[in-house]
């Protein structure tokens, strides 16, 4: 990707705030450009934030209706919407106004918003790749569809948000691991799991790239396990995923079974359930990090926590007065492991699409739910 593709990308994650995207692409990409050059290739593009141009309120509202239905825009607060209509729709929309629509569009939705949540004890950590925290996502296990996913402790954001058909086997868990040690170029100081055998293999790996370094935290003590109540970060983001789009899919499949399209335990409905959904699925959480990953944290400074975009907090800790932690590995290693140690997961069985092929010659794979 050239560099006035990458100005527009970042532009269009929300990134409006051109001295940020000169740190992006000198800390990321190696390049070396002036904020006036990223000015002007914004204008360009025709690419602004200019106060008081805005979309009409007929698109706005027009658009959301249709995100309140999808899995992901049913359970999301006005904040969440607003980046989710800028950055799908590209869309000049304020948060002030989006809440407006809001509470006339979804009044019950804004009211189950407001009901008090669980209050968590303080987490702290002192920043980005101190500590990876690691879990997988069972609600929508009953259906055959288990997701794991990682969270950086200090920063937020999402490492990987992946489904899969199966979480017996360790070596699938321990690939989407290996993939994102390869994308970074290092491991955390330490990793926490539950005690779910799910991570049996990521606890092996983490220990074998840290055994030779002489922190406190090296060798076994890279790898924590313990109860999924002390897995603090990730534990608490469930309950946004849930919120974010989780809880529609949840839905939709209780509504499957009820109404008898859908029955458990017939394993061709199972292979039939996964050919049609899992790779929507896949896609919708792969949008979900994606759009967390990007999204404004407000900071509480009564409770010492930062604030700002995941993205930013992960890769420009420097900003925040605080530095990455991550060990650097070798990435001949990090290949030699997942051609051993990893397997990549089958969504359906093989025989299921020529099945489908004899059933509907002219089908196409689903796009959405």
């Amino acid at each position: 990707m050239g560099q006035d593709e990458l100005v527009k990308n970042y532009f269009l994650q929300d990134y409006t705030n051109a001295d940020k995207i000169v740190g992006f692409l000198a800390l990321s990409h190696g390049m070396k450009v002036s904020i006036r050059t990223v000015k002007r290739i914004l204008r360009g593009y025709n690419l602004r934030r200019a106060r008081g141009e805005e979309s009409t309120i007929e698109t706005v509202v027009h658009v959301m209706p249709q995100e309140l239905e999808n899995s992901c825009g049913s359970f999301l607060g006005y904040r969440q919407l607003t980046q989710r209509l800028r950055r799908k729709y590209n869309l000049k929309v304020k948060r002030d106004n989006v809440m407006k629509y809001l509470r006339i569009i979804d009044r019950e939705g804004v009211e189950r918003r407001k009901r008090r949540r669980l209050k968590r004890r303080r987490y702290t950590t002192p920043g980005p790749n101190f500590i990876w925290h690691i879990d997988g996502w069972d609600k929508l296990a009953p259906f055959g569809f288990y997701v794991h996913g990682a969270i950086d402790g200090y920063s937020r954001r999402i490492l990987w948000l992946e489904v899969n058909s199966t979480n017996k086997n360790s070596k699938v868990v321990a690939f989407h691991y290996l993939e994102t040690v390869e994308q970074l170029g290092g491991v955390a100081r330490r990793v926490r799991s539950d005690n779910g055998t799910e991570n049996t293999v990521i606890a092996t790996l983490q220990q074998f790239f840290r055994w030779h370094d002489n922190d406190n935290f090296s060798a076994r003590k890279s790898f924590i396990q313990g109860k999924s109540s002390a897995n603090q970060r990730i534990e608490s983001w469930w309950s946004k995923l849930r919120d974010g789009g989780g809880g529609w899919w949840i839905n939709l499949f209780k509504d499957l079974r009820e109404s008898g399209i859908y029955k458990d335990g017939d394993p061709l409905m199972d292979e039939c359930l996964r050919f049609c959904f899992l790779p929507v699925l896949r896609r919708e959480l792969h949008l979900v990090s994606e759009l967390w990953n990007t999204h404004n944290i407000q900071s509480q400074k009564r409770h010492d926590v930062e604030g700002g975009k995941p993205d930013v907090m992960y890769f420009m800790p420097e900003a925040y007065n605080t530095r990455s932690y991550m060990r650097t590995v070798a990435i001949d290693d990090v290949r030699v492991c997942k051609r051993l140690y990893t397997e990549k997961c089958i969504d359906f069985h093989g025989d299921m699409e020529e099945l489908v092929r004899l059933l509907k010659p002219d089908y196409l794979l689903p796009t959405n739910a």
